[in-house]
């Protein structure tokens, strides 16, 4: 929970209501385990491998409304800016 985020992605329209849930780090062995880990539990992670800075950097992320609300019932957040994020997105279909 601590060290993954929620974000909303524009859609066509730059309205901000595409959930994505991210994780990134150095770490390899972390990022695959917790890949692997997503995968036992029925979510459909994409895990990137990319340079920045110099540094190899792991990036997981979890797409779309279905794994967002998978997440919720599985594993939640409890980072009030996080949930109010979600909270907003639920009432209103949006977040700004």
């Amino acid at each position: 929970d601590t060290d993954f985020s929620v974000i909303f992605h524009k859609n066509k329209k730059g309205i901000h209501c595409e959930p994505r849930i991210e994780l990134f780090t150095n770490n390899e062995v972390i990022s695959n385990f917790l890949y692997a880990s997503l995968k036992k539990l029925d979510f459909n992670p994409t895990l990137e491998k990319a340079r920045r800075r110099g540094f190899k950097e792991f990036r997981l992320r979890l797409y779309g409304k279905a794994m967002l609300n998978n997440w919720m019932k599985k594993i939640g957040f409890v980072n009030p800016k996080h949930l109010n994020k979600i909270y907003t997105f639920r009432k209103f279909g949006y977040v700004n």
